[in-house]
């Protein structure tokens, strides 16, 4: 199943660039899916939320398969990376260069906060791309949402 149709366009254009044997190619050997929804904001997820200054560009998200350990497959997306191994994925993130850090994470959609030099996101593994698009959408969405309403309200309290 593919991304929703607008995810997807966002997906393959944004980051055709960045995928050695793309999504396509992994797909049938997916063991589960990354999202990721990516801030734009230096200072993190939650500052992001909360921020009194209006910030132009929204959250960006995608979706990428992870494959088993051992496969020839190089997806990336917003610098996120994924392998899986055992009954979990391990989550590597980098800010263009060396990884910064990895987490295992098991595929039940918990959240987890990542940070690189210029960007925030929030990761979470599914066991169904269907349910990785969704979420990442809908929490792209929120955190939006989020930000622009406390904008707003800094502003009506000026």
């Amino acid at each position: 199943m593919r991304n929703g149709d607008s995810t997807s366009r966002r997906f393959d254009e944004s980051l055709t660039e960045r995928i050695q044997n793309g999504p396509e190619e992994a797909r049938p050997h997916a063991k589960a899916w990354l999202g990721v929804v990516q801030v734009p904001n230096i200072v993190g997820v939650d500052a992001y939320a909360t921020a009194t200054y209006e910030i132009d560009e929204p959250p960006k998200f995608g979706v990428i398969p992870i494959v088993s350990l051992g496969l020839p497959f190089n997806l990336m997306v917003f610098g996120h990376s994924a392998v899986w191994e055992g009954n979990r994925a391990t989550v590597r993130w980098h800010d263009g260069g060396e990884y910064v850090e990895r987490a295992s994470l098991l595929p039940d959609g918990q959240e987890r906060v990542t940070h690189t030099l210029a960007h925030g996101a929030l990761v979470a593994v599914f066991l169904a791309e269907p349910d990785a698009v969704d979420w990442a959408r809908a929490k792209a969405g929120a955190l939006h949402a989020a930000h622009r309403a406390s904008v707003a309200a800094y502003r009506a309290a000026l």
